[in-house]
């Protein structure tokens, strides 16, 4: 699994949009969940994933599936924060 570090500026002003709202789930494959502790965090879908790629058990009530191998990485709010702020990628 890559890391949002590895990501080009616009998946990371994606990220930072689908979590702001600015944006709408998908955009350059990014979404977003709700944690089990009330935080914010997304991921992105690898481009290249098949349906294989995603195993039915990884698949979450809300039909998200943040932990299967069709991700390429998962990122906490205070994370994308700090990746948006360090390219200069926030208005």
């Amino acid at each position: 699994m890559s890391a949002i570090i590895d990501a080009d500026d616009d998946v990371v002003r994606a990220a930072y949009g689908v979590l702001t709202g600015d944006s709408p789930q998908g955009t350059n494959g990014v979404r977003r969940i709700t944690n089990e502790d009330g935080t914010d965090s997304v991921y992105r879908i690898d481009p290249d994933a098949v349906p294989d790629d995603v195993d039915a058990a990884e698949v979450a009530e809300s039909g998200e599936f943040p932990d299967s191998e069709a991700v390429l990485w998962r990122a906490d709010r205070d994370l994308v924060e700090r990746e948006a702020e360090r390219r200069d990628l926030l208005e």
